[in-house]
């Protein structure tokens, strides 16, 4: 063999050395992305309870591998049949936002594996939703929206916060029901409407009658009092004529127009009335000042 020959030989072997230690290099050098933790195994076993933070790390080649494990929010959006509290079926939309706890990367790896979401969190989820929704009505669904979210939130942190997963919101759409059953629920509420209508005309009814009823009692008492007190007038009008003569002969005065009559009655009974008041004005006359008044004031009371 040539001396250009062993030339050749020699550099064949060193490109090939080369070109086998930078792909050692290479694959031995693994890259954990940000919003990410790495779990580091060797044939297959975990080498160290502790997350590999986002970064630059190395490990043995062909080895050890580095699997990155997404430590983001994450959603998941599904769609499920159900029943209600009064076995009705349901359709729920749902969309519900977890994130992992980067402590629990190891553990959560190791006792359920890369595909978390569809062995553990997603049943989670539809068992959950079963159960809120199967304990209301299904014409209470769209009233207690968010009553449903709530408790289907505070059931899946339960179960799944100690695992490592934090579920961070909770969405259940407005649920589907039957066309049968909506159709039902319109008539129901229609009926319900019209009741209510009816018992408060009923009750407008009633009042307006209690209205009137008080008004007719008003005015009746109101004739009544007046009545009364006509007749208490009256009455009073007849004692003080009866018990003092120039009572009555004052009051005439009082409503006297100032036109007098020559004589009043028939041919065989004949009334002077001029006579009559001049004699009951000269009477009063006489009257002393107080007399006059304390009998104008006795007129005025009995009135």
């Amino acid at each position: 063999m040539s001396f250009e020959e062993n030339n050749i030989g020699c550099i064949s072997s060193c490109v090939v050395i080369a070109l086998i230690a930078l792909a050692g290099a290479y694959a031995s050098m693994s890259t954990v992305e940000e919003g990410h933790r790495g779990v580091k195994t060797r044939f297959g076993r975990v080498v160290s309870d502790e997350a590999l933070q986002p970064g630059l790390h190395f490990k043995l080649p062909f080895i050890e591998k580095i699997h990155p494990v997404n430590v983001r929010a994450q959603l998941i959006s599904d769609t499920i049949k159900t029943a209600s509290k009064d076995t009705q079926e349901v359709v729920t939309k749902y969309d519900v936002n977890f994130d992992i706890d980067p402590n629990k990367v190891v553990d959560i790896y190791k006792t359920i594996g890369m595909d978390y979401a569809s062995i553990k969190v997603k049943p989670a989820i539809k068992n959950t939703i079963h159960t809120v929704i199967g304990q209301t009505a299904a014409a209470e669904l769209s009233q207690k929206k968010a009553e449903i979210n709530g408790d289907v939130e505070a059931l899946l942190e339960k179960e799944l916060r100690p695992l490592g997963f934090d579920v961070t919101l909770v969405s259940v759409a407005d649920s589907e029901l039957s066309k049968d059953f909506q159709e039902s629920i319109e008539r129901k509420e229609i009926a319900n409407q019209a009741a209510i209508a009816a018992t408060y005309k009923t009750k407008q009814t009633i009042e307006e009658a209690k209205q009137a009823e008080e008004k007719a009692r008003g005015e009746a008492n109101a004739l009544k009092l007046r009545a009364e007190a006509d007749a208490a007038a009256i009455k009073m009008r007849a004692e003080a004529a009866s018990s003092n003569p120039q009572a009555l002969e004052f009051e005439a005065l009082k409503q006297w127009n100032g036109q007098l009559p020559l004589v009043v009655g028939s041919n065989e009974n004949i009334l002077d009335v001029s006579g009559l008041l001049t004699k009951g004005i000269q009477k009063i006359n006489k009257m002393t000042p107080a007399q006059q008044n304390a009998l104008k004031e006795k007129m005025e009371n009995q009135r």
